[in-house]
């Protein structure tokens, strides 16, 4: 029998692409030591570094008061949950977007049906104006997760929730 097991890391880190591998290897190599599956690890890694791309694209860096987002991990032996926070103005079309394309996403039966629905769009040239936002779709389906998405008092949360269905290491 598996012993229970809970687990967090949360850091801030400063808006700089080099952070963004270092963090989402930093995860793998934190989840390969708890988890014997490595394809677990693997989705967790594409969710992060996912996540922690769009924080450093879309995050609203001009502000004095918030000067880097925020990247917290924590779950047990069946769920690993990844969040991003990261300022943004409220009035932001990246903001907007985000909360379109979460709610799109929602409405498909299937992670592949959506997926691929976002592919179809993007080779008809249909696009947003911040950019393909395949993203959040491919993490959708290669990475197995449920996307929540909210916005309170000038900072951006994402949450991908990623289900493990492992055994933990002993």
């Amino acid at each position: 029998m598996a012993r229970p097991i809970n687990f967090q890391v949360a850091v801030p880190v400063g808006p700089k692409w080099k952070n963004v591998e270092l963090l989402r290897s930093s995860i793998l190599n934190c989840l390969a030591a708890i988890f014997h599956d490595s394809d677990v690890t693997h989705q967790v890694s594409i969710v992060a570094g996912e996540l922690l791309e769009n924080a450093v694209k879309y995050g609203d860096w001009t502000s004095k008061e918030h000067t880097h987002f925020d990247l917290r991990v924590w779950g047990d032996a069946h769920s690993v949950h990844v969040e991003v926070s990261n300022p943004a103005k409220p009035d932001s079309k990246a903001v907007d977007e985000l909360f379109q394309m979460v709610k799109w996403l929602e409405g498909f039966p299937s992670a592949q049906d959506a997926y691929q629905a976002r592919l179809r769009q993007l080779a008809d040239g249909e696009t947003g104006d911040t950019g393909s936002q395949l993203g959040l779709a491919r993490i959708l389906y290669e990475g197995d997760c449920v996307l929540d998405a909210n916005f309170t008092d000038g900072i951006v949360r994402i949450r991908a929730t990623v289900s493990t269905g492992q055994a933990v290491a002993a």
